[in-house]
């Protein structure tokens, strides 16, 4: 009977926790929306973009930004005065690769077309070279040729916000679970104690 007075029931724990993960969600969310409104993330971004545009054009182009504002509850962002200017030097350059190319474009093709037919009629050689190897030989060989993997063209990361829901649903789950085995442990318990 004593235990029952001291033990705290089922519900106000369970509010207690309910208050608690909450709590841990607001502070969560406020943190974020400040780091979001930092000045450095804009500065950040800037880099980023104008370093992306700067090495995707192979310094072709070169982006100014005026200004970003960055806005956390709506989860957007505003670019202000935007330019995007031409490198005259790089586009000299490009303009005489593209003029000797121009020159030598026939030879070029011709030269390509060439070798591709001599690579094919090579590797043709090849096989019936290793074929009348095996004919001769009467073995086999026990070696597989694979092709080798490729990098792909856009990396994956994983996804932040998933892991922390999963993580979030997760851990309220099992501290529910905890607290109910609690509960009837507590609740077994003492009605052995009243039993005897």
């Amino acid at each position: 009977m004593n235990i029952m007075k001291n033990a705290m029931p089922f519900r106000k724990k369970l509010l207690l926790i309910s208050a608690i993960i909450l709590a841990a969600i607001g502070l969560a969310y406020f943190f974020f929306a400040r780091f979001i409104g930092s000045p450095d993330l804009s500065i950040s971004l800037k880099k980023q973009l104008t370093d992306l545009v700067e090495e995707k054009s192979q310094g072709l182009y070169q982006l100014k930004i005026g200004s970003i504002v960055i806005d956390g509850a709506e989860v957007s962002a505003r670019i202000n005065d935007i330019s995007l200017s031409i490198d005259s030097a790089v586009l000299q350059q490009l303009r005489e690769q593209q003029s000797l190319l121009s020159k030598f474009a026939g030879d070029f093709l011709y030269y390509t077309e060439n070798l591709k037919l001599q690579l094919d009629a090579l590797d043709k050689l090849r096989t019936r070279y290793e074929k009348s190897k095996v004919d001769v030989d009467k073995t086999l060989t026990h070696k597989f040729l694979l092709t080798s993997a490729e990098t792909p063209e856009i990396k994956a990361y994983p996804i932040r916000k998933t892991m922390v829901l999963i993580t979030l649903f997760a851990s309220m789950f099992m501290g529910f679970i905890a607290i109910i085995i609690l509960e009837k442990y507590k609740e077994y318990k003492s009605e052995a104690a009243t039993e005897v």
